[in-house]
């Protein structure tokens, strides 16, 4: 049986929304670009599709290599974490919810330009919840 929903729900045309979404950490990969360089490629799910962060944390360009960071550090942040044991295999991400605001790019494709802790639910009380959110610093470089 073909299912419309089954083969659209890992799309982004239509599905996910720009502004403030809901996000789960659902895969930490290691990868290689073509040009040699390695980098992390974290999934996050909303409830209306996925969106993809590459973290070029090996790059030849120290100037790469510091957005990565400094990105990486924001999701952290955004998830509750303050430490990684190896930041090119950052597993403690998985599974952790944050709140992340997605705008399209001058390509029409989604990009994550903040993220921010979630709000505590009603009654509930968590250091961690509700903080500030991070801006993602847009820089020229091609990944």
């Amino acid at each position: 049986m073909f299912s419309v929903d089954e083969v659209l729900k890992d799309s982004l045309t239509g599905q996910v929304q720009e502004g403030w979404n809901v996000a789960k950490v659902v895969d930490v990969l290691q990868r290689t670009s073509k040009a040699g360089n390695q980098y992390v490629q974290i999934t996050m799910e909303t409830g209306r599709g996925k969106v993809w962060e590459r973290l070029n944390l090996a790059h030849n360009s120290e100037n790469v290599r510091e957005i990565a960071q400094r990105t990486l550090a924001n999701l952290c942040l955004g998830c509750g974490l303050r430490s990684l044991r190896d930041p090119m295999q950052p597993n403690e991400l998985m599974f952790k919810e944050v709140e992340i605001f997605i705008e399209r790019d001058s390509e029409g494709f989604f990009k994550v330009k903040q993220y921010r802790a979630l709000a505590p639910a009603p009654g509930q009380t968590d250091a961690n919840a509700g903080g500030a959110s991070t801006v993602i610093a847009d820089d020229d470089i091609p990944f």
